[in-house]
Protein backbone atom coordinates (compact mmCIF):
# COMPACT_ATOMS: atom_id res chain seq x y z
CA UNK A 1 0.00 0.00 0.00
CA UNK A 2 2.94 2.38 0.74
CA UNK A 3 3.64 2.34 -2.90
CA UNK A 4 0.28 3.52 -3.94
CA UNK A 5 0.48 6.01 -1.50
CA UNK A 6 3.88 7.54 -2.93
CA UNK A 7 2.48 8.21 -6.35
CA UNK A 8 -1.18 9.27 -5.28
CA UNK A 9 0.29 12.79 -6.20
CA UNK A 10 2.06 11.77 -9.48
CA UNK A 11 0.94 11.35 -13.18
CA UNK A 12 -0.06 7.54 -12.55
CA UNK A 13 -2.99 8.57 -10.33
CA UNK A 14 -4.15 10.76 -13.04
CA UNK A 15 -4.23 8.48 -15.57
CA UNK A 16 -5.66 5.64 -13.00
CA UNK A 17 -8.87 8.36 -12.27
CA UNK A 18 -9.23 9.29 -16.06
CA UNK A 19 -9.33 5.99 -17.20
CA UNK A 20 -11.87 4.40 -14.64
CA UNK A 21 -14.05 6.52 -14.76
CA UNK A 22 -14.24 6.57 -18.02
CA UNK A 23 -14.91 2.69 -18.08
CA UNK A 24 -17.39 2.99 -15.17
CA UNK A 25 -19.42 5.70 -16.39
CA UNK A 26 -19.78 4.32 -19.83
CA UNK A 27 -21.90 1.47 -18.67
CA UNK A 28 -24.00 3.86 -16.61
CA UNK A 29 -23.47 5.49 -13.14
CA UNK A 30 -24.14 2.03 -10.84
CA UNK A 31 -24.76 -0.09 -14.10
CA UNK A 32 -21.20 -2.56 -12.96
CA UNK A 33 -21.75 -5.13 -10.30
CA UNK A 34 -19.97 -4.57 -6.94
CA UNK A 35 -17.46 -7.70 -8.25
CA UNK A 36 -17.14 -5.95 -12.21
CA UNK A 37 -16.32 -2.62 -10.41
CA UNK A 38 -13.20 -4.66 -8.22
CA UNK A 39 -11.90 -5.92 -11.13
CA UNK A 40 -12.02 -2.87 -13.25
CA UNK A 41 -10.10 -0.78 -10.20
CA UNK A 42 -7.23 -3.70 -9.96
CA UNK A 43 -6.85 -3.84 -13.31
CA UNK A 44 -6.63 0.14 -14.16
CA UNK A 45 -4.23 0.17 -11.23
CA UNK A 46 -2.11 -2.19 -13.40
CA UNK A 47 -2.28 -0.19 -16.36
CA UNK A 48 -1.73 3.04 -14.63
CA UNK A 49 1.27 1.67 -12.86
CA UNK A 50 0.29 2.64 -9.47
CA UNK A 51 0.55 -1.40 -9.59
CA UNK A 52 3.27 -2.67 -12.11
CA UNK A 53 1.83 -5.34 -14.45
CA UNK A 54 5.50 -7.15 -14.20
CA UNK A 55 5.29 -7.56 -10.70
CA UNK A 56 4.82 -10.88 -9.03
CA UNK A 57 2.07 -12.10 -6.93
CA UNK A 58 4.16 -12.19 -4.35
CA UNK A 59 5.10 -8.63 -4.10
CA UNK A 60 1.64 -7.86 -5.12
CA UNK A 61 0.30 -9.24 -2.07
CA UNK A 62 2.36 -7.69 0.35
CA UNK A 63 1.95 -4.59 -1.13
CA UNK A 64 -2.25 -4.98 -0.74
CA UNK A 65 -2.24 -7.40 1.75
CA UNK A 66 -3.67 -10.18 0.58
CA UNK A 67 -2.18 -13.91 -0.59
CA UNK A 68 -1.40 -14.33 -3.66
CA UNK A 69 -3.93 -16.82 -4.88
CA UNK A 70 -6.11 -14.07 -4.10
CA UNK A 71 -3.86 -11.78 -6.40
CA UNK A 72 -3.62 -14.51 -9.60
CA UNK A 73 -7.34 -14.98 -9.32
CA UNK A 74 -7.89 -10.88 -9.43
CA UNK A 75 -5.47 -10.81 -12.17
CA UNK A 76 -7.23 -13.71 -14.42
CA UNK A 77 -10.77 -12.10 -14.20
CA UNK A 78 -9.47 -8.51 -13.88
CA UNK A 79 -7.35 -9.05 -17.61
CA UNK A 80 -9.97 -11.59 -18.77
CA UNK A 81 -13.14 -9.07 -18.48
CA UNK A 82 -11.68 -5.43 -18.99
CA UNK A 83 -8.47 -5.96 -21.15
CA UNK A 84 -8.43 -4.72 -25.02
CA UNK A 85 -6.39 -7.18 -27.26
CA UNK A 86 -3.97 -4.43 -27.61
CA UNK A 87 -2.82 -4.10 -24.32
CA UNK A 88 -2.80 -8.24 -23.70
CA UNK A 89 -0.73 -8.72 -26.87
CA UNK A 90 1.85 -5.73 -25.39
CA UNK A 91 2.00 -7.26 -21.56
CA UNK A 92 3.00 -10.62 -23.31
CA UNK A 93 5.38 -8.84 -25.88
CA UNK A 94 7.21 -7.01 -22.50
CA UNK A 95 7.47 -10.38 -20.51
CA UNK A 96 8.61 -12.51 -23.42
CA UNK A 97 11.31 -9.67 -23.57
CA UNK A 98 12.67 -10.12 -20.12
CA UNK A 99 12.30 -14.07 -20.92
CA UNK A 100 14.08 -14.50 -23.64
CA UNK A 101 17.15 -12.01 -22.80
CA UNK A 102 20.44 -13.02 -22.90
CA UNK A 103 20.99 -13.19 -19.11
CA UNK A 104 17.56 -15.09 -18.32
CA UNK A 105 18.09 -17.78 -21.21
CA UNK A 106 21.57 -18.51 -20.46
CA UNK A 107 20.30 -18.92 -16.55
CA UNK A 108 17.13 -21.21 -17.60
CA UNK A 109 18.53 -23.70 -19.95
CA UNK A 110 21.86 -24.35 -17.94
CA UNK A 111 19.61 -24.76 -14.87
CA UNK A 112 16.89 -26.88 -16.97
CA UNK A 113 18.35 -28.08 -20.23
CA UNK A 114 18.77 -31.94 -19.14
CA UNK A 115 14.92 -32.03 -17.89
CA UNK A 116 13.52 -30.82 -20.99
CA UNK A 117 15.85 -31.01 -23.83
CA UNK A 118 15.19 -34.25 -25.26
CA UNK A 119 11.94 -32.82 -26.42
CA UNK A 120 13.42 -29.45 -27.58
CA UNK A 121 11.13 -27.75 -24.53
CA UNK A 122 11.60 -24.23 -22.87
CA UNK A 123 10.53 -24.12 -19.14
CA UNK A 124 8.76 -20.58 -19.23
CA UNK A 125 8.07 -19.02 -15.81
CA UNK A 126 4.80 -17.14 -16.21
CA UNK A 127 3.12 -15.82 -13.23
CA UNK A 128 0.72 -13.54 -14.39
CA UNK A 129 -2.68 -15.54 -15.86
CA UNK A 130 -3.36 -12.95 -18.98
CA UNK A 131 0.59 -14.31 -20.40
CA UNK A 132 -0.20 -17.69 -19.59
CA UNK A 133 -3.65 -18.17 -21.61
CA UNK A 134 -2.30 -16.42 -24.55
CA UNK A 135 0.64 -18.74 -25.00
CA UNK A 136 -1.77 -21.48 -24.34
CA UNK A 137 -3.85 -19.90 -26.99
CA UNK A 138 -0.62 -19.65 -29.63
CA UNK A 139 0.32 -23.05 -28.56
CA UNK A 140 -2.92 -24.73 -29.97
CA UNK A 141 -3.30 -22.79 -32.34
CA UNK A 142 -0.05 -24.21 -34.30
CA UNK A 143 -1.71 -27.44 -32.82
CA UNK A 144 0.69 -27.97 -30.43
CA UNK A 145 -0.22 -29.81 -27.07
CA UNK A 146 0.49 -27.02 -24.09
CA UNK A 147 2.32 -28.97 -21.31
CA UNK A 148 3.70 -27.72 -17.62
CA UNK A 149 6.30 -28.64 -15.03
CA UNK A 150 5.08 -29.39 -11.80
CA UNK A 151 5.31 -25.52 -10.94
CA UNK A 152 1.92 -24.78 -13.03
CA UNK A 153 3.41 -21.46 -13.05
CA UNK A 154 5.56 -23.09 -15.62
CA UNK A 155 4.57 -23.44 -19.27
CA UNK A 156 6.88 -25.87 -21.48
CA UNK A 157 6.86 -24.49 -25.21
CA UNK A 158 8.70 -26.05 -27.67
CA UNK A 159 12.19 -23.65 -28.57
CA UNK A 160 11.11 -23.38 -32.18
CA UNK A 161 7.44 -21.76 -31.93
CA UNK A 162 8.79 -19.89 -28.87
CA UNK A 163 10.87 -17.77 -30.95
CA UNK A 164 8.09 -17.57 -33.48
CA UNK A 165 5.55 -16.55 -31.34
CA UNK A 166 8.65 -13.75 -30.12
CA UNK A 167 8.28 -12.68 -33.72
CA UNK A 168 4.98 -12.22 -33.85
CA UNK A 169 4.44 -10.37 -31.36
CA UNK A 170 7.07 -7.83 -32.56
CA UNK A 171 9.69 -8.92 -30.58
CA UNK A 172 12.92 -8.72 -32.10
CA UNK A 173 15.67 -11.93 -30.74
CA UNK A 174 19.46 -11.03 -31.15
CA UNK A 175 22.02 -13.31 -32.64
CA UNK A 176 23.54 -14.38 -29.62
CA UNK A 177 20.25 -15.32 -28.18
CA UNK A 178 19.09 -17.10 -31.16
CA UNK A 179 22.70 -18.90 -30.66
CA UNK A 180 21.89 -19.71 -27.03
CA UNK A 181 18.88 -21.58 -27.86
CA UNK A 182 20.21 -23.54 -30.88
CA UNK A 183 23.22 -24.67 -29.17
CA UNK A 184 20.87 -25.99 -26.01
CA UNK A 185 19.24 -28.06 -28.13
CA UNK A 186 21.89 -29.86 -30.68
CA UNK A 187 21.30 -33.61 -30.45
CA UNK A 188 24.09 -35.99 -32.06
CA UNK A 189 22.24 -36.74 -34.89
CA UNK A 190 23.36 -32.65 -35.77
CA UNK A 191 26.37 -33.64 -36.02
CA UNK A 192 26.10 -34.31 -40.00
CA UNK A 193 24.60 -30.97 -40.09
CA UNK A 194 27.26 -29.51 -38.26
CA UNK A 195 29.35 -30.72 -40.47
CA UNK A 196 27.61 -29.44 -43.27
CA UNK A 197 27.16 -25.90 -42.63
CA UNK A 198 28.23 -22.81 -43.60
CA UNK A 199 31.52 -21.66 -42.01
CA UNK A 200 30.09 -18.23 -42.10
CA UNK A 201 26.32 -19.31 -40.10
CA UNK A 202 28.73 -21.35 -37.39
CA UNK A 203 29.00 -19.84 -33.69
CA UNK A 204 31.66 -21.04 -31.51
CA UNK A 205 29.09 -21.89 -28.98
CA UNK A 206 27.47 -23.81 -31.40
CA UNK A 207 30.19 -25.58 -32.45
CA UNK A 208 31.85 -25.90 -28.80
CA UNK A 209 28.24 -27.87 -28.32
CA UNK A 210 28.37 -30.07 -30.75
CA UNK A 211 32.00 -31.13 -29.86
CA UNK A 212 30.90 -31.31 -26.10
CA UNK A 213 27.79 -33.42 -26.73
CA UNK A 214 29.64 -36.03 -29.28
CA UNK A 215 32.98 -36.66 -27.19
CA UNK A 216 30.70 -37.19 -24.32
CA UNK A 217 28.55 -39.72 -25.83
CA UNK A 218 32.23 -41.22 -27.19
CA UNK A 219 32.90 -41.63 -23.82
CA UNK A 220 30.00 -42.89 -22.39
CA UNK A 221 30.08 -45.61 -25.00
CA UNK A 222 33.30 -46.71 -24.17
CA UNK A 223 32.59 -46.78 -20.81
CA UNK A 224 29.37 -48.95 -21.09
CA UNK A 225 31.23 -51.08 -23.81
CA UNK A 226 34.20 -51.97 -21.09
CA UNK A 227 31.79 -52.49 -18.36
CA UNK A 228 29.93 -55.08 -20.88
CA UNK A 229 33.07 -56.67 -21.94
CA UNK A 230 34.29 -56.91 -17.83
CA UNK A 231 30.87 -58.42 -16.37
CA UNK A 232 30.72 -60.89 -19.65
CA UNK A 233 34.46 -62.24 -18.85
CA UNK A 234 33.33 -62.58 -14.91
CA UNK A 235 30.47 -64.54 -15.87
CA UNK A 236 31.81 -66.87 -18.41
CA UNK A 237 34.07 -67.88 -16.07
CA UNK A 238 31.66 -68.30 -13.50
CA UNK A 239 29.96 -70.41 -16.14
CA UNK A 240 32.55 -72.39 -17.38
Amino acid sequence: MSRLVSKSDGPELERFARRFLSKYLAHGFQSLSKRDVELLLFYELELSDLISASASNHDVAKSLRLTGRKVSNLRRDAWARWAEENEIKEHLRASLKQLLSVEALTTVLSENRRAWSGDGLIPLLLEHPSDRAEVEQFLKRRHSIPHYAKNREVILVPHKLLLDLSAGLGGTVQKKQLSIVRSAFIKDADLKAFLTKDLRELSWREARQVLNVTVAEMLHKASVDAAARGLSSVFGGVLE
